[in-house]
């Protein structure tokens, strides 16, 4: 079932957004990109997710198959990287970092990568995905008789990208995991409760492959405020097929980028539909998602050179078809930036 949009929605990764130049690569040969930490408060809305590494929630009881989730709310750290290393004779970047694949489920990644020019044909990279810290999401999140159990949701794959395509302000990401739950055991209970088959049972498996395309542009508003429309389309290749189905969405980014202050502002519309209906309940779980988020930098802190303060708020619902599958999540955070350029 499970940082920007459900996808480019870098809600909480704002940090991501306001680093990179997309269009250009550095013209001197050294590092760039910044290390961060601080702390981000979260509540959280769901029957499937119970946390990572960082944050633990208190949702191991289920409510019942009939009700939305209970909400809990925790502190937990907040570690930002993004690393780059550029060779400026070869028009080549090396770069390392977070990654937000999809903030409202907890789904961070981790890639490790290369960005070249090609001349006027823009920027190519490829990058491998993968996960330091795991998700964390239960064995059975359909348990409602006894306390769910957790277990560690993994994830390996690639990331192509294609920026400044033909010298111009569009650029197009293609992304492709392996989703692997240590302990798959959906719907186990219900099949001692009689309420499932085996064969039922295994519609509701987790693991699969994730395709997600990102189509964007970048239009330049004045010299220092830009505005980012982009569209995202996900395919969930899941073993279970009542887990399978397609995520669509838009999203539109305003960037204003000052002397001393900074600022983004996103939101996000999509749609998550499943391509059957989930045997518990007779029909698909299929759900409307929105989010909105800001993000204000203070750059120069206490006029030091290099250190940044960033403060961050996001709202995303993702309403069902199906009570169960009801999400929500309020984030607020709050953290220290070192830059190296």
């Amino acid at each position: 079932m499970l940082r920007a949009v459900p996808a480019v929605l870098m809600l909480m990764g704002g940090g991501v957004a306001m680093a990179a130049d997309p269009l250009n690569l550095p013209k001197q040969s050294g590092w760039s990109g910044y290390l961060g930490a601080g702390a981000t408060y979260y509540d959280l809305s769901s029957n499937f997710i119970t946390g990572n590494r960082f944050v633990d929630f208190d949702n191991q009881q289920s409510r019942g198959l009939d009700s939305p989730p209970a909400s809990d709310s925790q502190v937990a750290p907040d570690i930002l990287v993004d690393l780059r290393y550029t060779f400026a004779e070869h028009q080549t970047q090396l770069f390392f970092g977070n990654l937000v694949q999809d903030m409202v489920r907890l789904d961070f990644s981790d890639q490790l990568g290369v960005r070249r020019q090609f001349g006027d044909w823009g920027i190519g990279s490829l990058a491998y995905l993968f996960s330091a810290a795991p998700n964390e999401v239960w064995q059975d999140p359909f348990q409602v008789e006894n306390p769910r159990t957790k277990t560690d949701r993994d994830s390996q794959g690639v990331r192509l990208g294609w920026d400044n395509i033909a010298d111009s302000t569009i650029g197009v990401h293609y992304s492709y995991r392996r989703i692997d739950v240590d302990q798959e055991q959906s719907g186990a209970e219900l099949i001692l409760m009689g309420r499932l088959t085996p064969e039922q049972a295994l519609q509701l498996q987790r693991d699969g492959n994730r395709h997600r395309l990102d189509l964007f542009a970048h239009w330049e508003l004045s010299q220092n405020q830009h505005l980012t429309p982009a569209l995202l389309f996900i395919e969930r290749d899941s073993d279970g097929a009542a887990n399978g189905g397609q995520t669509k969405g838009v999203q539109l980014t305003y960037v204003y980028r000052g002397e001393r202050i900074s600022g983004s502002l996103s939101g996000y519309f999509g749609e998550r539909d499943y391509d059957e209906a989930n045997p518990i309940f007779d029909r698909e779980a299929d759900a409307e998602e929105y989010g909105i988020s800001g993000n204000l930098f203070v750059h120069r802190l206490f006029d030091l050179n290099h250190w940044d303060l960033r403060l961050g708020l996001m709202y995303f619902d993702s309403s069902a078809k199906v009570d169960f599958y009801d999400t929500d999540l309020l984030g607020a955070n709050l953290s220290l930036l070192y830059r190296f350029r």
